[in-house]
């Protein structure tokens, strides 16, 4: 494999997180302590999903061109983001088909398959996930879309302070109301 790069520390570090989702999901010390659990699930193993999104930022932008820290405008860059998201919605649309398959009997048995619920569930498809567990799909178009686009016209520097600024705030105002 001549020519192709090698990432083992971050296929190590994916691997890792993989199972900080499971623990996210499965609190493996509950039974041992509130505060072990707490420490370990809400804690430590909370880097995982953002460490995904930032791998996949990454892999993504090495894509693109870039010129002085800006999205270069122009239809190569535009087809690489078409063809990310083309590939995200096919995976998204395959899931939410599969379980909307598995889900729509037990719905209709259960009472719950009424137009006001399917309403709320077409409209979940765009805005949350048409399953709980599908958010991250979601999110990362929407993200990677909003992040090209916002490249394409501001400055990184400016997207970094911002984004810093943003963080802080949230985080003060989490710890004001928490």
């Amino acid at each position: 494999m001549i020519g192709t790069p090698n990432n083992n520390a971050v296929d190590v570090m994916k691997f890792i997180c993989a199972i900080l989702v499971v623990i996210i999901h499965a609190p493996p010390l509950l039974s041992y302590g509130e505060t072990a659990n707490f420490i370990l699930v809400d804690i430590i193993a909370r880097i995982a999903v953002p460490f995904f999104f930032v791998c996949a930022g990454y892999f993504f932008f090495n894509k693109i061109n870039l010129k002085n820290g800006n999205v270069e405008k122009g239809s190569y860059n535009l087809k690489v983001l078409k063809k990310y998201v083309f590939h995200l919605v096919n995976i998204y649309t395959f899931w939410t088909v599969f379980y909307l398959i598995w889900w729509i009997p037990l719905w209709y048995n259960g009472g719950n398959l009424t137009l006001a619920n399917m309403k709320g569930y077409f409209l979940s498809i765009f805005i949350s996930g048409s399953f709980y567990h599908l958010w991250y799909i979601v999110a990362l178009i929407y993200g990677m879309a909003f992040t090209f686009f916002i490249l394409s016209y501001v400055p990184i520097k400016r997207v970094i302070i911002t984004a810093v600024i943003f963080y802080l705030i949230g985080t003060f105002a989490f710890r004001i109301r928490g």
